[in-house]
């Protein structure tokens, strides 16, 4: 078992059990080519070795990184989740996790990024809709807000 492996790292729990193996090899037929070269590829392993190491995780974290990763890729996961979900598996920091997502989707996701975004807006339209609902509303009170702030000075001499 390869830890560092997105598609490897729960390969031979997932082969005990036919129902758990067909539901992982459904997920994956019907990936994007560019998603499933990011799962798959030597150069992901490494990539992922190569983080878990310069930044101290132990074993267990950085088998708990692989499956987020295997998570975000297979749309199991909200890719805005993605720093929680690394913080809270792996019981670090939330800077820290925020570094490790970003590397992450900045790096490693790089040449398949379209893909993810265009699968994540697929499963979870109604969360992005959400999110974007709190963000317009927060928008709109900050403007509210930065208005009553505001002081007239042309009131103030009359």
């Amino acid at each position: 078992m390869n830890i560092y492996s997105p598609s490897q790292v729960d390969l031979e729990e997932l082969l005990l059990v036919k129902k758990d193996w067909d539901i992982f090899a459904n997920k994956f037929i019907k990936l994007p080519l560019k998603v499933k070269d990011v799962m798959t590829s030597a150069t992901t392993d490494y990539y992922l070795e190569f983080l878990s190491k310069k930044v101290g995780l132990d074993q267990n974290q950085s088998s708990d990184l692989s499956r987020i990763v295997r998570d975000v890729l297979l749309a199991d996961a909200f890719l805005s989740d993605f720093p929680a979900l690394i913080s809270s598996k792996l019981g670090v920091e939330a800077s820290i996790a925020n570094q490790i997502a970003n590397k992450i989707v900045s790096e490693l996701f790089a040449l398949a990024i379209e893909d993810i975004k265009n699968m994540q807006r697929e499963k979870f339209k109604d969360r992005i809709a959400q999110n974007r609902s709190n963000q317009s509303q927060q928008s709109s009170q900050n403007t509210n807000a930065e208005q009553s702030n505001v002081i007239d000075l042309r009131k103030q001499n009359q």
